[in-house]
């Protein structure tokens, strides 16, 4: 599948507001079945890319890619949503004002959760948002063997831009908070970002670079 290149990457604007902290946890009983060793994503299920090369708007476009994986898998619905929404939906948490860059400030994902309560992403509301553990990966694993997806708040480093799957090693310098949605898992995870298919390995997610991860439910 095609990816940027790392000077496009280098481009991207992280949208996960910098005073987003995750949540508290808290325990998670153990799985009386495991999930499936391995999960795919349904192959006909658009992405969403949104616009995160001009905005900060990776948290709505993660949010959409989880809604697309949702209706895809669960209704048999595979209409695209557009990328534009993202920036719409950008607007209304955030008073992201297109053009304005003091406005481009990130959103906090759980200012986007409770936004996403009262309002449709393409006719779904969102039911519950739960932290789970991202250092578990049978939490992790079940989440998305279960409700199709999950979402996720990680840590990138510069390294990543030179990354085809994502490792908690290279050159450690910040770049940014990333929001993004993760719908398959093979050994390594991957989900949707910036519009393509990203994989992570689970040293990724144990290294703790993966700082949140929310099971999601939703419903019309």
């Amino acid at each position: 599948m095609p990816r940027l290149q790392p000077i496009d990457l280098a481009a991207m604007k992280l949208g996960v507001h910098k005073s987003w902290t995750p949540t508290k946890l808290m325990p998670r009983p153990s799985l009386a079945c495991p999930p499936p060793l391995v999960w795919g994503r349904v192959g006909n299920v658009p992405r969403c890319a949104g616009h995160n090369d001009i905005c900060g708007d990776c948290v709505p476009t993660g949010c959409i890619n989880y809604v697309l994986d949702h209706k895809g898998a669960m209704d048999g619905n595979f209409d695209p949503i557009p990328d534009d929404l993202a920036v719409s939906i950008y607007s209304d948490v955030t008073g992201y004002v297109p053009g304005d860059l003091s406005t481009d400030q990130g959103t906090d994902p759980n200012q986007m959760f409770a936004w996403w309560r009262q309002n449709p992403i393409a006719g779904y509301y969102l039911r519950s948002a739960i932290p789970i553990d991202p250092a578990n990966r049978e939490a992790v694993s079940d989440s998305i063997a279960g409700l199709m997806a999950c979402v996720a708040c990680v840590d990138l480093r510069v390294g990543q831009q030179n990354q085809i799957e994502w490792r908690p090693d290279g050159d450690q310098a910040p770049w940014g908070y990333h929001f993004v949605c993760f719908d398959q898992y093979n050994g390594p995870f991957s989900g949707t970002s910036w519009g393509m298919e990203q994989w992570a390995v689970w040293d990724f997610f144990a290294a703790g670079r993966v700082l949140q991860v929310w099971e999601l439910e939703i419903s019309k």
